[in-house]
């Protein structure tokens, strides 16, 4: 509330050093304050006035927000010809300056017999309209052509100057979004960082590992030194890559794929289905995303006591991503402990990376745990 009425405020005092101006202007020409009143309270004026706000209106909260700052150069541009003809054939300036002159015509005596100025004259002694004499027309070329028009160049100016300011507002605070968001998604990313550190890379995570590891050592499982291969990996995405603002999209699919792996060394009556479809291999994707979502599905979606089904789906087309993560609600897991801080730090993730670009749907559906997340790449 305060924003908006600071924001009103500082739009009326722009209108009004802006109206100044003009009342500078037109009281600096001769005879400049006679008929002040008449002149700001003409019709003339009233077009003045609103051309330049809905100028300065449409093309601040219109044509820049829809056009310019959504790539659409071309139409953007367009629109500012079409708004420049308008005030060109309008030329509301040229019709202030008209108004003026007609009524100094009205009040103003002939000229004196040393050629002075004219001076103003006062109204009981003004003469009949038959009686005055008035400066020549301007001239309005030969005869049988049409009248000459003159550039009306303040309007122009004043056009270029409305335009400029209305374009540079739109544009600075929109810029000044940007790198908040940047600065903002920067130290969440930073957060994600330590929490996946402290929930998957934790010597609790790590010494369960080990342990399964030994035991396929023990019974010589040709499965041994993929598995250590595997917690390498992993290893090395969690401490090194996820540095990067994004990072490859199949890096963050490897890594999921690892996860899961090294999962059912400890788990026997769970069943993991991870499905991988499109072109993923040139996307690029905020790292820890995904990987979120799947250690919230192992860590809520399994029990030592009944069997449960995970299943995780990617489906990559037309530069969309499409992910889904399905896991089976426990009686002893509550809402709250399957929604923890990570799905809370992945959502404001989201709002400061993919700002207008993702949709993310969690709920439960037929005793399901259900994550759905659909992001513009």
């Amino acid at each position: 509330m305060r924003v908006k009425l600071v924001q009103i405020v500082s739009h009326l005092a722009g209108w009004v050093f802006f109206f100044s101006l003009i009342f500078i202007f037109l009281s600096n020409t001769p005879n400049g304050q006679a008929g002040f009143a008449q002149t700001f309270f003409s019709v003339p004026f009233i077009i003045f006035s609103l051309t330049y706000v809905i100028l300065f209106y449409l093309n601040s909260y219109l044509f820049v927000p829809q056009l310019y700052l959504q790539q659409k150069y071309f139409w953007f541009i367009s629109s500012l010809i079409g708004l420049f003809f308008i005030v060109y054939t309008i030329s509301p300036f040229d019709g202030l300056m008209r108004q003026r002159q007609a009524f100094r015509s009205q009040t103003m005596a002939p000229p004196n017999d040393n050629g002075s100025e004219y001076s103003p004259m006062p109204p009981h002694q003004m003469k009949p309209p038959s009686e005055r004499h008035y400066p020549p027309p301007p001239d309005r070329g030969m005869p049988g052509q049409p009248p000459r028009r003159n550039t009306d160049i303040n309007s122009i100016i004043l056009f270029i100057t409305v335009i400029a300011i209305s374009t540079a507002m739109p544009v600075i605070k929109q810029w000044r979004v940007t790198e908040k968001r940047a600065l903002l998604a920067e130290a969440q990313k930073a957060t994600a960082e330590l929490y996946m550190l402290k929930s998957q890379v934790n010597p609790h995570f790590l010494f369960n590992t080990l342990n399964n590891i030994y035991s396929l050592a023990v019974t010589n499982s040709p499965h041994t030194a993929s598995s250590i291969m595997k917690l390498s990996k992993m290893m090395r995405y969690l401490t090194d890559e996820v540095t990067e603002d994004f990072v490859s999209l199949d890096n963050e699919i490897e890594c999921i794929d690892d996860f899961i792996d090294l999962q059912k060394l400890r788990i026997s009556n769970t069943g993991v289905k991870f499905t991988v479809s499109g072109q993923t291999g040139l996307q690029k994707i905020a790292p820890l995303l995904l990987m979120t979502f799947v250690e919230n599905a192992f860590k809520y979606g399994v029990s030592s006591h009944t069997h449960s089904d995970i299943e995780i789906t990617l489906n990559l087309l037309n530069n969309e991503l499409r992910f889904s993560c399905i896991n089976a609600i426990h009686p002893n897991k509550t809402t709250s402990q399957r929604e923890g801080t990570g799905i809370a730090n992945v959502k404001q993730r989201l709002q400061l990376l993919y700002p207008n670009k993702h949709q993310l749907v969690i709920n439960n559906v037929d005793n399901n745990f259900k994550v759905q997340l659909s992001i513009q790449l």
